[in-house]
């Protein structure tokens, strides 16, 4: 049986063949096409070729074959962060040069280790091997598995030395930044994932139900307490349904504190919302979100929906280029920022940890770990005076 949905301006085929009764899952077939009827063919004509008993994907298939069909499960099943899957495709065109041909099942550790190594720097080693642990996984569990043996697992992980956390602005840097947004898409956005340090994808779900602001804070204690459990991945700028939410990394969420500071800049921001769905009415897509397209000149058919990655992106692009400041463009940016600028404040590690939302406290460290920290209640927001 076949369904079929609407995703991100594309038809998403689902091929529904009942239950593998070795492992008791559902065995489920996603295939993604511009049309319906394209979906549905590509679909249809995987049950028949499954009913026939005829391999449909088979480990004897060469790894450049093998690549999309993973790639149609990572932008399906895991839904992935727009900016990982750019890499993703990426890693996979070029380490295809030297597997390409190669049968999937017949890859060695050898093998590994050349696609590994042929990268210049131990960063680009150790992403490409997690990227080819990720795939031989998969393949594993895949129903009937594709490989029975894992080339990847007796590799070593490569060796990474401490690096600097990426783009990190100056506060000077920052408050020139927030006054050149200011109109602007990111108007609300940068301030807001500056003060939480959240990842993009978890700003861009963060909604009004997340966010507890109390009446009467104590004095020199916190105003009330932002709840991040959600990511949104799927770079969209209309919500389709609670699907398009997905639990954040590292699947566990984080209660963090909002400054006197903050608590006015998103009450604030709730008073404009209100006022832009008053003046739109009909216009207005009432999604509950922190962080949307507000304005007609920000894509007036689709205020009130999230704003995506790529246009936030341009949009920060042209931000910087007003304020002259230089260095790589990217929404990550802002996160980074926050956490340097708390642990020089001389936030703990361990206190650290927890509010960057890092599964690993060897995460933290390695790109923080330069950086000495004490109170995890005092948000950089403060630095700023924004409201």
């Amino acid at each position: 049986m076949v369904a079929i949905r609407k995703r991100d301006n594309k038809y998403q085929a689902i091929a529904s063949l009942g239950v593998d009764h070795k492992t008791g899952k559902y065995i489920r077939k996603y295939f993604t096409a511009k049309t319906k009827t394209e979906a549905r063919t590509l679909a249809e004509d995987f049950e028949r070729r499954y009913v026939a008993g005829i391999d449909v994907v088979s480990g004897a298939m060469p790894f450049a074959e093998i690549v999309p069909i993973y790639w149609e499960v990572m932008t399906t099943e895991k839904k992935l962060a727009f900016g990982t899957l750019r890499e993703y495709k990426r890693l996979f065109k070029e380490m295809a040069e030297i597997l390409g041909d190669i049968s999937f099942n017949k890859i060695s550790s050898n093998k590994i280790r050349e696609a590994v190594y042929a990268a210049n720097t131990d960063n680009q080693r150790a992403v490409r091997l997690t990227v080819l642990r990720n795939i031989f996984k998969w393949a594993m569990q895949e129903t009937p598995p594709l490989i029975e043996v894992n080339p990847t697992a007796n590799i070593k992980p490569v060796a990474v030395p401490k690096s600097a956390p990426g783009v990190v602005y100056t506060k000077e840097e920052l408050s020139t930044i927030l006054d050149a947004a200011a109109g602007t898409l990111l108007e609300h956005a940068i301030f807001i994932q500056y003060s939480l340090a959240l990842r993009f994808s978890e700003l861009r779900a963060l909604r009004w139900s997340d966010i507890e602001l109390f009446d009467k804070p104590k004095q020199g204690r916190k105003s009330g307490v932002a709840t991040i459990q959600w990511q949104l991945t799927a770079d969209i700028k209309q919500l389709t349904s609670e699907e398009d939410f997905t639990q954040t990394k590292g699947k566990e969420k984080r209660e963090l504190p909002i400054s006197s500071d903050l608590a006015r800049f998103l009450k604030h921001v709730r008073v404009e919302q209100h006022k832009t769905a008053l003046r739109l009415g009909n216009l207005w897509q009432e999604n509950d979100l922190v962080v949307t397209y507000m304005t007609p000149a920000q894509h007036r058919d689709y205020a009130g929906g999230p704003i995506n990655y790529r246009t936030s992106l341009n949009t920060l692009k042209k931000i910087l280029q007003k304020t002259g400041i230089n260095g790589r463009v990217s929404t990550h940016a802002f996160r980074h920022t926050c956490a340097a600028h708390l642990f020089d404040k001389g936030t703990p590690m361990k206190k650290g940890q927890r509010f960057l939302g890092h599964t690993m406290l060897a995460t933290t460290d390695k790109y923080y770990g330069h950086l000495t920290s004490d109170s995890l209640d005092e948000l950089p927001a403060a630095l700023l005076r924004r409201a």
